[in-house]
């Protein structure tokens, strides 16, 4: 999932690169600005694969055991989501990118 938003992810990489020489914000707003960007997404997906996921194979009955697998989903997703985010900001190429990231 995370490999189908690498494309915009290194355009947007492009352009901040560009905003960032001619000083208009840091690498820290831009850093958080995509965290939060992605959030609601991320956020959408988790609880909605997760739901189905859970009480489809049957886990534990609670709210609370849901909750906890819902939120260990979502902070998987983020971390590689994360991760596709530095691989986006080290490599120049597309295809390598998304190569790499598949790898890893």
């Amino acid at each position: 999932m995370s490999i189908g938003g690498f494309p915009s992810f290194v355009e947007d990489v492009k352009v901040f690169q560009r905003e960032r020489l001619n000083n208009h914000y840091g690498v820290t707003s831009f850093v958080i600005n995509n965290t939060l960007f992605a959030m609601p997404f991320l956020i959408l997906t988790t609880f909605l694969s997760g739901t189905i996921c859970y009480f489809m194979i049957r886990l534990h009955h609670g709210f609370w055991y849901y909750l906890f697998f819902v939120l260990c989903l979502y902070a998987s997703v983020t971390m590689v989501e994360s991760l596709m985010m530095e691989i986006a900001s080290i490599v120049p190429n597309f295809l390598m990118g998304v190569i790499i990231g598949a790898g890893i």
